[in-house]
């Protein structure tokens, strides 16, 4: 199996998320479909660690796909615990 499949699969799920949460009013259910896109995102960048080894020879540039993923999922759940209904923009959150 390609390794590439589940990372480009969970940001493709991540990038269907973000527009679907900009058409739902504000709720709850907003606030967890933006929960589920950071998480989806920040999952496909530490799934890619394991072919950004493969493929990039510098350990340190390989250490930064997981580092920058688990930002995203540190984000995605201070914006959810901030604002768990959507009804601040992201901008202000952060």
């Amino acid at each position: 199996m390609n390794l590439t499949i589940v990372p480009v699969s969970l940001i493709i799920l991540a990038a269907v998320s973000v527009p679907a949460a900009m058409l739902i009013p504000r709720s709850r259910a907003k606030g967890r479909m933006r929960l589920a896109g950071s998480l989806l995102l920040g999952m496909g960048f530490i799934s890619e660690f394991p072919a950004a080894l493969h493929d990039v020879p510098p350990l340190w540039r390989a250490a930064l796909v997981p580092i920058g993923g688990l930002f995203l999922v540190w984000a995605g759940i201070r914006k959810y615990r901030r604002d768990p209904e959507g009804r601040t923009s992201p901008a202000q959150i952060l």
